[in-house]
């Protein structure tokens, strides 16, 4: 089991890719307005994960977040007016270990 804080960075390519607006944009979709987001910090949050052993070789996780969108994220007009500063994650995996000769 493990839980413990988020704090997400990202670089000016990624903000301008997933929370820019660009003036075609604001044209196709009157929902939003020109927008250049910035570096920076994107979020912070809290993630939790839980690992059960199901045998030697088998094993499920299953983990969940909360980000909250900060800074140039939050301010987005993609944020605000379509979508949400809070952003929810969960997920569920199997796995399935083997051993190799010679490690």
């Amino acid at each position: 089991m493990a839980i413990g804080p988020r704090l997400v960075v990202a670089d000016g390519s990624y903000m301008r890719t997933h929370f820019g607006v660009t003036n075609e944009d604001a044209i196709r979709n009157l929902k939003v307005t020109p927008y250049r987001a910035t570096a920076g910090i994107k979020s912070v949050g809290l993630y939790a994960s839980a690992t059960y052993k199901i045998s030697d070789s088998w094993s499920t996780t299953v983990h969940g977040g909360y980000d909250r969108l900060v800074a140039s994220a939050a301010r987005s007009p993609i944020t605000r007016n379509i979508g949400s500063a809070n952003q929810f994650m969960i997920g569920l995996s199997l796995s399935y270990s083997f051993p190799v000769k010679g490690w």
